[in-house]
């Protein structure tokens, strides 16, 4: 493969086009190297993966000023999977070098980014978090009292919820 026409096509690439990917319903050509600097490869994002990756894939031109690369089209030379919203944000050089670590790897793909954290909670959520937990264990010992009443019957000097039996038949 034409390692110079590779290093050449990345240095190319704007920045801007190696960060906030745009979405897409199917595949969006990010950036094409101009037919002047050989029209060698072009920059393709290729939809989401299943776990939220940006599919981003550098392909051979069929058209490209090089044989050898010509050779490779319509093939992906380089994959580069960036994580959408990932906590900090991948930035233009990071995917530059994921990119030639794809390429030297004869294409395999390259995960960037982090997961993010869960956000912190404010005051108010903290406040109904805690109601709510005090509420369920209300609601388990009420559950627990009456089902202690049910096996023992009702206490002394208490009805059961109908009343006793003898006041019934009165």
């Amino acid at each position: 493969m034409p390692k110079r026409a590779f290093l050449a096509f990345l240095e190319t690439i704007p920045a801007e086009k190696l960060e906030g990917f745009p979405p897409c319903n199917g595949m969006a050509n990010i950036y094409m190297q101009p037919a002047k600097q050989g029209g060698n490869y072009r920059l393709d994002k290729q939809c989401f993966t299943a776990d939220g990756y940006h599919n981003l894939q550098i392909q051979a031109n069929r058209k490209a000023k090089l044989a050898s690369v010509r050779f490779e089209a319509p093939y992906t030379v380089a994959t580069v999977l960036v994580l959408e919203g990932a906590e900090p944000a991948v930035s233009a050089e990071e995917v530059r070098d994921a990119f030639l670590t794809s390429w030297n790897a004869k294409g395999k793909a390259v995960r960037l980014g982090t997961k993010r954290a869960g956000r912190p909670r404010s005051e108010l959520e903290l406040e109904l978090e805690l109601e709510l937990e005090l509420e369920l264990e209300l609601e388990l010992e009420l559950e627990l009292e009456q089902e202690q009443e049910q096996e023992q019957g009702p206490k002394p000097g208490k009805r059961g919820r109908r009343g006793s039996v003898a006041s019934l038949r009165r």
